[in-house]
């Protein structure tokens, strides 16, 4: 099983990936962030020395210090990056909550983006003109947009003229999607692709 251990260990985990390749790249800083692109391998990639352990690091949603660290297995086929697993679901197609309780069965959440990096990374993975359930929302509070964590939005990436509320029917707009690498609020009940996150860092 894989175990939780805190970031400032990182450094002396002693890893060696099954290719044989000895240059793990590492770029995790003691805050939890990451460059641009993805800083370690998948653990099933890693096999530990004689004496060693493969680690990962998750988190609880709290935003209060210190962070609470609880084991986790990430899932074979989520991609690595440097605070956090993710994979990218093209079917089946789901409604926001849905596709939340989806994510849920992993043990992640619909994903949540601190920053530009973070996106840039899952938008290599993603097909730019189909959209994808992110996990942010403003369901609770109409305006008052909430990722997925529970957080307050600081970092975005709205299309032009977005958010909107568009009206359907009855249904206003609480939900957002990834769409042409922009977001855009939207129906929750449509069926979309989506995007699932395991969060291994505190960020």
């Amino acid at each position: 099983m894989l175990r939780a251990t805190h970031p400032s260990l990182m450094s002396s985990l002693q890893v060696t990936p099954s290719n044989k390749s000895s240059n793990l790249r590492r770029s995790v800083s003691t805050e939890g962030r990451c460059e641009l692109l993805p800083c370690l391998p998948h653990p099933a990639s890693l096999v530990p020395l004689p004496g060693g352990h493969v680690f990962v690091i998750k988190t609880g949603d709290s935003t209060v210090p210190p962070p609470t660290f609880t084991p986790t297995l990430v899932p074979s086929s989520y991609s690595m990056a440097c605070t956090f697993a993710y994979r990218v679901f093209s079917a089946p197609q789901l409604g926001y909550w849905q596709a939340n309780r989806k994510c849920s069965q992993d043990g992640a959440r619909l994903i949540v983006f601190k920053n530009p990096e973070e996106e840039e990374i899952v938008s290599e993975a993603v097909n730019p003109s189909e959209p994808y359930w992110i996990g942010l929302t403003d369901r609770q509070t109409e305006g008052v947009w909430r990722w997925a964590d529970r957080s307050k939005l600081t970092y975005s990436n709205w299309d032009s003229g977005q958010p909107n509320n568009y009206m359907r029917g009855n249904k206003d707009q609480d939900c957002v999607m990834l769409f042409n690498g922009h977001w855009n609020d939207h129906q929750c009940q449509d069926a979309l692709r989506f995007i699932c996150q395991v969060p291994l860092l505190y960020r």
